[in-house]
């Protein structure tokens, strides 16, 4: 679609995944013209040994190296995240004001609470990893998107990350399209929430997702989400080009 020429969308995957999470939404992007530009996080897609070693400002660096690669191939750019990813798309915006919007999948603010997971900054010193194997994902025909062990100290960065980027929330001014799970057992809905308060963006658009768990993204909603995807990307061109909402 001559819509979606030029049109650059960088698509992030989330804490412990892999770039599998986001492969349907990619190719579905890339058959409708977009230029796509999927980083690989640091510590992820190898070995959850690499993650030992990883802190939070390396992510940083890995969307914001992205964006300034896209950035060289156009000037319209949207960010997609999923999961520590919609995080990490919402930081981006504050540095690159130039985001035209972000879209948000069950986005991580906070972690469900629990008794361990306060005890995790002491924990890492003494514990490296932890067996938690599996994704959260309700069609279970999909298989191998996340490592099945966790390192504790880059738990422990994410929980950092998290902090780090709600305080950076008021600066946030892009339009969002947030996806939001009905039924997540990894992110709780409260995520949504503080982002509501917080942001300073005028236009927020809510969708819930009623069969997917965490990994929405490759899970039964996934049509869903590039469809609503697509019609938020076009109706802010359509904005920018002075032509009527559809």
């Amino acid at each position: 679609m001559d819509l979606h020429k030029n049109i650059g969308i960088l698509l992030i995957h989330g804490f412990t995944g892999n770039l599998k999470t986001l492969s349907y939404l990619k190719d579905q992007f890339e058959n409708n013209g977009f230029i796509i530009e999927m980083p690989s996080l640091s510590g992820h897609n190898s070995n959850y040994m690499d993650l030992e070693k990883v802190n939070y400002e390396d992510w940083f660096n890995d969307v914001e190296n992205s964006y300034r690669k896209l950035s060289e191939k156009t000037d319209k750019i949207f960010a997609f995240g999923l999961s520590m990813g919609g995080a990490l798309a919402l930081h981006l915006q504050t540095k690159f004001k130039d985001i035209k919007g972000l879209i948000l999948v069950n986005h991580a603010l906070i972690l469900k609470k629990s008794f361990k997971l306060l005890l995790v900054p002491i924990l890492r010193h003494f514990i490296k990893f932890v067996y938690d194997p599996g994704s959260d994902i309700k069609d279970k025909s999909k298989t191998d998107l996340a490592y099945d062990y966790i390192s504790l100290n880059a738990l422990y960065e994410f929980m950092k990350l998290m902090e780090v980027i709600k305080e950076e929330l008021p600066n946030v001014s892009a339009p969002l399209l947030i996806f939001k799970s009905l039924e997540d057992h990894v992110i709780p809905y409260e995520s949504v929430l503080i982002t509501l308060r917080s942001v300073g963006s005028d236009e927020i658009f809510l969708v819930h997702l009623k069969n997917s768990y965490h990994v929405a993204t490759e899970d039964f909603d996934k049509e869903i989400i590039f469809n609503k995807s697509v019609e938020f990307i076009e109706t802010i061109l359509r904005r920018e080009n002075g032509n009527e909402f559809c």
